[in-house]
């Protein structure tokens, strides 16, 4: 059993991301965001056994006293013009000196509570299973193909535009599915 008071976030934010399909960078100066988290929730898996799989999300609440370092409103923040929308996010656990990668997506909203008495700031990130569920893939009935299962959830996320370095699939073995659409439209 892991004790909760051990273990630390590790929270970075890519704030110089132009495009959500390359390659992440959480070096940058500022992406760093970890000493400004008072807590990390996630939410994953199915809700009921027949049911879809939601995507997983990740809520960061932002330590009290920390919040118009994060408002779009404050233009003498690092982070103004910066936090927005679908910007990639890394969180990690660092624990007994190891990292565990925990969770990654990217930002999906942004809850601000301006109040004086009560001033508080949400980050809401979702993972990848969002992102493939805003695409189209539609089945062309003139070209189907008999391929392995790997093979098939590959021509997916192909038709999705996930992009091949952001997957891990083994495509050599699993079972045949018979007449596979291997074309999309997104």
């Amino acid at each position: 059993m892991v004790d909760a008071a051990t273990v630390t976030w590790s929270v970075h934010i890519d704030f110089d991301c132009a495009d959500w399909q390359g390659t992440h960078d959480f070096t940058t100066s500022g992406d760093d965001i970890s000493a400004y988290i008072a807590g990390v929730t996630i939410y994953r898996g199915k809700e009921i056994e027949a049911g879809n799989s939601p995507a997983g999300t990740c809520e960061l609440a932002i330590k009290p006293g920390n919040c118009a370092l994060f408002s779009p409103e404050n233009e003498e923040s690092a982070y103004y013009g910066k936090l927005r929308p679908w910007l990639p996010v890394r969180v990690r656990a660092y624990y007994n000196s190891t990292y565990y990668s925990i969770f990654y997506g990217y930002i999906s909203r942004i809850a601000i509570n301006p109040h004086l008495d009560s001033q508080t700031v949400y980050i809401y990130v979702t993972d990848g299973m969002d992102l493939l569920a805003r695409q189209a893939i539609t089945q062309d009935y003139d070209n189907r193909t008999t391929m392995s299962d790997g093979a098939a959830i590959s021509a997916v996320l192909n038709a999705a535009g996930w992009p091949a370095g952001k997957r891990s699939i083994d495509t050599s073995g699993g079972s045949d599915l018979f007449s596979y659409p291997q074309t999309g439209v997104y």
